[in-house]
């Protein structure tokens, strides 16, 4: 089992990498390491091949490197930290193990982080459908299955600098199972000592803005390749014309023992001035540190406080907005306004009243500054949620940890769509369920006082309830599904989703079938009509089978040039051509010499659709899809045999004895010309056809910057490994 896997590692000098490599190649598994550097100085000055120069170690030219350095190893490894490594006992060894029990194309595992003198354990979560968050915690070792890993990479065709690592993770997704290993198996060095409230909001910091920008393309991309991209033309507007309502807006405002805070949220709504009557609903969820006194003064004194305590003490915050919103007195729109936040002014819910009508939305979502306790501004200051945009928000917001606040509904659809009955994430998860139909209205100008103090129900959580949260936002059940898992999410937009693949997969395994009976069979049938011996027919006609033998030594081609979609396309309509070249040679004195060429090109060219129509199945469909279409395409494509063994075989028959064609010496050579210019318009049909219907997945893209020389080694470094099997064989 030795030599089973390449490192990679982070360089910033020889003194901070020394035991990272010591520690690395101390395990006799490992065959080499191979350092990344960011300082180009420091790869230049010492001339060794295993030390890289890479503008960014998170960018797709960091996987398009670790994918040619790993060529010769069957496991290759991340470590994504500067920081010392100790490996657990076998701590490879498990992983490896792991990796072949479960034939996934990434393992990752749990660890332990070093504060100082103190090792803490520090457990990861599984990774699921929904994972598509790029904050998503995989540890700092990171073990890839090498051929997968560099399939994965061969399909990447946008070039990011930040993005690469996420782009390649969300792709190998698709092709083999991320696997969690729940085991404690190395120690690294605790960097990061911000508590989880000063996590959070990293995403939405202005000096990560254009990384941002880079993960939501490789989001978008990801979502358009599985099905799931929602377009902007599919989002709905929404009439606000529902009656009975007595009140424009209603603010609603769950809230337990918030004693130091629930005064200022009150007196903010009650302060707001706007030309409708609006109330405020508080759900008092059994305080028990002077909240209810307050609240209970504040409504004897005000009309418009409805203060309501529940009679059931199993409600989350999410549960008590389902109380708020069903009550009577609820509002045509229904705002947020957490128990220890304020609206910015008095102008606050007039704006997003405005909002709805203007924009004709279900949901308008607004903009927050932030602050301590004492309303001080606080960094990162504004947050406006920019990376929501009208065009692409409703799928970003899979991939970012939140939508922004003030929250506000429509409450007609807010009643029929309840929200999960949590305490994190219950916002979140409706927000996605109305962003699949209908549109968001956002407010990018602060009006919302965000407090961040340490009484907040997020500001310094244990790991434990971390990775309970961020499990529950990649699941999100919501309406019986996950609303962050794109495929569930796919699902609900359109509930029979292989409904479209049917619409192709027999089509195309049709198209893969029928060239190669014809060339195969039908030949070998045509030419003994025509009066060539046996002899001739096995000379001429056994040569024909070679494409098939040797197309794996021009796969490579089909694999970094162009897309799978457009070979396909191409080389039905080259099959078309090569049909109709054979009809028209039939009749004419050179028939054998030119059919043979055109059989020829039809070899090669069907060929060659086989590679890439087999390629595009695994692209185009996930692997649920793939294992109930297998048997689907397989019947199709005996049906194309049965028809060109029989059918097609009885039609030229008939054409043969029949009276459709005048009794000369010709009748047979111009039966076996009909039935293949029949042939070249069924396939010209099915390039048509194949043309509009075939899906674009994204992961279905040309390798747009490959040089000669890069084509060179690519194609010689995918058929190395067939050559090999071939000679072991």
């Amino acid at each position: 089992m030795k030599d089973q896997i390449t490192c990679f590692v982070p360089l910033a000098d020889k003194e901070q990498v020394a035991p990272i490599i010591e520690e690395l190649s101390a395990s006799p598994i490992v065959s080499r390491i191979v350092m990344l550097t960011t300082d180009e100085q420091l790869a230049r000055s010492t001339g060794r091949e295993d030390i890289l120069y890479m503008p960014s170690l998170q960018s797709t030219e960091a996987i398009f490197t670790m994918a040619r350095m790993s060529r010769g190893t069957p496991y290759l490894i991340y470590y994504t930290k500067y920081t010392p490594l100790r490996l657990g006992y076998l701590a490879l060894e498990r992983m490896v193990q792991v990796m072949e029990n479960t034939h996934a194309s990434m393992v990752y595992a749990d660890r332990y982080q070093q504060d100082g003198d103190e090792q803490r354990p520090a457990p990861v979560i599984d990774y699921q459908r929904g994972s598509l968050r790029d904050d998503f915690e995989f540890g700092s070792v990171m073990m890839f299955r090498a051929n997968v890993f560099r399939a994965t990479a061969v399909t990447m065709s946008s070039s990011y600098h930040f993005a690469g690592l996420y782009d390649l993770r969300l792709r190998l997704s698709e092709r083999a199972p991320i696997v969690h290993l729940d085991e404690y198996l190395y120690t690294e060095v605790l960097s990061d000592r911000r508590k989880s409230g000063e996590k959070i909001f990293d995403y939405v910091d202005p000096r990560n803005r254009e990384s941002q920008i880079e993960m939501e393309r490789a989001c978008t991309d990801y979502l358009r390749s599985v099905g799931a991209y929602i377009s902007p033309d599919e989002i709905k507007p929404l009439a606000l014309d529902a009656t009975g309502f007595t009140r424009e807006a209603s603010v609603i405002i769950p809230v337990r023992n918030r004693v130091r805070t629930i005064e200022d949220a009150v007196r903010s709504v009650l302060s707001q001035q706007a030309p409708f009557d609006f109330n405020l609903i508080v759900i008092d969820n059994h305080s028990t540190d002077g909240t209810t006194d307050i609240l209970r003064r504040y409504a004897a004194d005000d009309p418009r406080v409805i203060h309501l305590i529940p009679e059931r003490n199993d409600l989350g915050i999410g549960g008590c907005w389902n109380l708020g919103v069903q009550h009577d007195a609820c509002g045509r729109f229904a705002v947020q306004l957490d128990s220890d936040d304020i609206y910015k002014d008095e102008h606050t819910l007039r704006t997003v009243v405005e909002t709805f009508h203007r924009e004709q939305c279900a949901m308008v979502i607004g903009s927050y500054q932030m602050t301590d306790f004492h309303l001080q501004p606080i960094p990162p200051g504004l947050i406006d949620h920019k990376e929501w945009t009208p065009e692409n928000g409703h799928n970003n917001a899979l991939r970012v940890n939140g939508l922004g606040a003030p929250r506000a509904f429509y409450t007609p659809l807010l009643r029929a769509l309840p929200l999960p009955n949590t305490s994190y994430g219950e916002d979140y998860a409706i927000g996605l369920t109305v962003s699949r139909n209908y549109r968001i209205g956002r407010i990018y100008d602060p009006i919302y006082i965000c407090r961040r103090w340490e009484d907040n129900s997020d500001a310094a959580l244990d790991v434990t309830r971390s990775n309970r949260n961020n499990f529950y936002k990649d699941k999100n059940p919501h309406l019986g599904a996950p609303s962050a898992d794109p495929h569930a999410r796919r699902n609900i937009m359109n509930p029979s989703p292989k409904r479209s693949a049917w619409r192709w997969i027999p089509s195309l395994y049709f198209a893969e079938g029928l060239p190669y009976v014809a060339v195969m069979t039908i030949a070998v049938i045509m030419y003994k009509r025509l009066g060539l011996s046996n002899t001739d027919i096995a000379l001429y006609t056994s040569w024909l089978y070679l494409p098939w033998v040797i197309k794996p030594f021009w796969s490579p081609f089909v694999d970094l040039l162009k897309t799978k979609r457009w070979w396909i396309v191409t080389m039905q309509l080259l099959i078309g051509a090569g049909f109709a070249g054979i009809a028209f040679s039939i009749p004419t004195a050179y028939y054998l010499q030119l059919s043979l060429a055109f059989f020829w090109l039809l070899a090669f060219a069907s060929a060659t659709h086989d590679i890439a129509a087999d390629g595009y199945y695994m692209l185009a469909l996930d692997s649920g899809e793939q294992s109930f279409f297998v048997g689907i395409r397989n019947t199709f494509y005996r049906l194309a045999t049965i028809f060109g063994q029989g059918i097609l075989v009885m039609l030229a028959g008939a054409l043969e004895t029949g009276t459709l064609l005048p009794d000369t010496p010709l009748r047979i050579p111009m039966a076996w010309s009909l039935t293949f210019y029949l042939l070249a318009a069924l396939f010209i049909g099915l390039t048509l056809y194949h043309k509009i219907v075939l899906p674009r997945p994204a992961s279905d893209a040309p390798r747009t910057e490959l040089s000669v020389g890069q084509l060179a080694s690519d194609f010689f470094h995918t058929s190395l490994p067939f050559s090999r099997r071939s000679t072991s064989d």
